[in-house]
């Protein structure tokens, strides 16, 4: 083989190596420190540099749910597309600490790559709401009470 080929060779491997080069998958939309009410509508992006068909989202290990997936553009010339898919999740009491993972999958001739971020929710049941806004209820007729209590009577 000549130097010339070898070359050639190794130039191709690169070439290929950079453009398939996995990323992992980048999940906007909620933040783990956050809580939501159940009945709230959670929106989840996930982005990667995979085609839109090889990006997906799961639930825990049930198989993929349905998502709005686009390729949204080219990540700054290494010739792979940057798509995004995004979920709706209308929360329910069931779904307090529900874990979602997208999954970006690389493939080349010779191997498949699938590398996945989670985000776990934190879903409040309406009954805690309720019991929050009788606690300031609450609060708000003592302090009323109180106030009263310092207040002279009128003549």
């Amino acid at each position: 083989m000549s130097a010339a080929s070898i070359a050639m060779t190794i130039r191709r491997v690169y070439v290929c190596g950079r453009s398939e080069q996995p990323t992992q998958p980048v999940i906007s939309g909620y933040q783990e420190s956050e809580q939501v009410t159940a009945g709230d509508v959670v929106e989840l992006a996930c982005t990667a540099a995979v085609p839109r068909d090889a990006l997906g989202w799961h639930r825990a290990d049930q198989q993929r749910l349905s998502s709005n997936c686009t390729t949204t553009s080219s990540d700054g010339g290494r010739g792979q597309a940057v798509s995004t898919c995004r979920l709706t999740v209308v929360t329910r009491p069931d779904h307090n600490g529900a874990v979602y993972n997208c999954t970006a999958t690389h493939r080349s001739s010779t191997t498949v790559v699938a590398m996945t971020s989670l985000i776990r929710l934190t879903v409040l049941c309406e009954f805690i709401k309720v019991k929050d806004d009788l606690d300031s209820m609450l609060q708000q007729v003592t302090d009323l009470l109180a106030r009263l209590r310092d207040t002279p009577p009128v003549l």
